[in-house]
């Protein structure tokens, strides 16, 4: 079916891209362009010539009004960052189209994305066992010239202070933090399917036991926010395996290294130069602040970027648009976003990348993870059901 369909071969091809590469910049004067957002536009063009895409009115509405009070309140502020702006405007214009997608191509590439995050988890895992018996760290795009590759991202680094073992990242992945909540995604994926089979569980393992070789606390945190409700939506024997699977990791992971590791970090968030900090908490505190002199209109788009003060700590989505473009536009913002992810109503998938959009992912304007949240949302994001992720009937 793939030979004889031109658009599900470059759609799968587009999906494999965005993974491969997300590192992947071109420096252009000085300012680096994500390649993603180059795939990502080249999708939306093909999709156009092929009739797969369409304009969701509702969107396109409230897209033009973020526009235009962006506009105003940056003219009024008088501080504003244009290609910051324009940068903005135009990653979140992808937000306003839907593709149509029949039935049989969504499976397909459905079946494409739990491949990649299925080979990726190996690699992640080999990555740590070669470590563990001795074979240096090797990351394949240190072989790739520094101007060809996103800054500001640590894609590698030891567990602990000290130790002479990496973190996983497989490979691919800007952060062994994002690798962590990609495998998150998997398991969730996969148990939040109606009916598990054999061939599921061994999904869930080895996702499993990337996220642990991550070291990372993003992913844990999100299969924590998610276990309850999916324990709860299994059935039968499934609930009973998996309950019994989560159990045993839990003990495993409590009386390890590797539990000291991860939950020391929990503590962090007390001390207000600690990274948990300047994550999850610093950025808020200053976008709400009371000293906020601009709290309905914002300081400017680019303004936390280019303020020496505040480029120290990592701006997630809401408390960034919020201190760069004030509380109409966040409210706008949440509209428009909400009205993606839940366009087909809502679904615990959805309510999951939602939060790793937000909170964790860490950056409004890194094209790099927006779209493979993105293209998960399309393929994963409604209340459809769906056959064994990785081998379908």
């Amino acid at each position: 079916m793939v030979k004889k369909n031109p658009f599900l071969l470059f759609t799968i091809v587009i999906v494999v891209l965005f993974f491969v590469f997300q590192r992947i910049a071109i420096d252009i004067g000085g300012f680096e362009l994500p390649f993603s957002l180059l795939i990502m536009s080249f999708f939306a063009f093909f999709s156009f010539l092929n009739n797969k895409i369409s304009i969701d009115l509702k969107r396109m509405i409230i897209y033009f009004l973020i526009a235009l009070v962006s506009l105003l309140s940056g003219f009024l502020v008088q501080e504003m960052k244009v290609t910051s702006l324009l940068y903005f405007l135009f990653i979140y214009l992808f937000f306003i189209f839907d593709y149509n997608f029949e039935e049989n191509e969504l499976m397909i590439i459905k079946k494409t994305i739990i491949i990649v995050l299925a080979i990726t988890s190996i690699i992640g895992i080999m990555q740590f066992i070669s470590q563990i018996i001795g074979i240096s760290y090797f990351d394949f795009y240190d072989l790739i010239p520094a101007n060809f590759k996103l800054s500001g991202f640590n894609s590698y680094y030891s567990i602990w202070y000290g130790s002479n073992i990496m973190k996983s990242n497989g490979w691919l992945y800007l952060e062994p933090s994002f690798f962590s909540q990609f495998m998150a995604l998997g398991i969730i994926i996969v148990l939040n399917k109606k009916d598990i089979l054999k061939k599921d569980i061994l999904l869930v393992v080895l996702f499993t036991m990337a996220l642990i070789t991550s070291f990372s606390g993003t992913g844990l945190l999100l299969i924590i926010i998610s276990l309850v409700p999916l324990l709860i939506g299994l059935k039968g024997k499934n609930r009973i395996i998996f309950t019994i699977f989560a159990v045993v990791v839990v003990i495993l992971f409590v009386n390890s290294d590797y539990s000291y590791s991860v939950l020391s970090r929990i503590g962090e968030t007390s001390s207000v130069s600690s990274s948990a900090s300047k994550r999850f908490i610093n950025p808020f505190v200053y976008a709400f602040s009371s000293d906020n002199n601009h709290y309905l209109l914002g300081n400017g788009a680019g303004t936390v970027d280019g303020s020496t003060e505040l480029n120290i700590y990592n701006f997630s989505a809401i408390p960034k648009i919020q201190f760069e473009y004030g509380l109409i536009v966040l409210i706008l913002f949440m509209f428009f976003l909400f009205m993606f992810f839940f366009k087909k109503g809502f679904n615990f998938n959805s309510f999951v990348f939602v939060i790793m959009f937000l909170f964790l992912a860490g950056n409004l304007l890194q094209p790099s993870i927006i779209f493979i949240i993105y293209i998960i949302n399309l393929c994963y994001g409604s209340k459809r059901d769906y056959k064994s992720c990785f081998f379908y009937e």
